[in-house]
């Protein structure tokens, strides 16, 4: 189990070795969306980096809008806000490629790497 329940923001941010992402993270118990959210916060100038975690999403969604199941205790469910400088074409790979980062870095809390390619919201 990864669930995100019962960490708090200094023991997350003591766990962090980047410069750019966590600068500023939202910490939610459960939430309707992560993804939504961190819209939200873009909305109103939140910052390259900002992060919105919750332990569960009430309602998450998959790619295609579809219904993503999101149970506390499981999952760490995350969005972050990226704001690159790059041309709308090269952006197509860098979720993928976010998402495999960040299976990586987990693996040092003994979680295993499995990523389904699907991003929420």
């Amino acid at each position: 189990m990864i669930g995100v329940a019962g960490l708090s923001l200094s023991e997350i941010r003591r766990g962090l070795r980047t410069e750019t992402v966590g600068g500023h993270i939202v910490l939610y118990g459960e939430v309707d969306s992560t993804n939504a959210r961190l819209v939200e916060l873009a909305r109103v100038g939140a910052s390259h980096g900002t992060v919105v975690l919750a332990d569960a999403q009430a309602a998450g969604r998959g790619r295609y809008g579809r219904a993503w199941f999101s149970p506390p205790g499981v999952n760490a469910y995350i969005s972050v806000l990226l704001r690159p400088r790059l041309r709308a074409r090269d952006l197509g790979v860098f979720s993928r490629i976010a998402s495999l980062a960040l299976a990586d870095a987990v693996r040092g809390f003994g979680a295993t790497r499995r990523s389904s390619g699907r991003t929420t919201s």
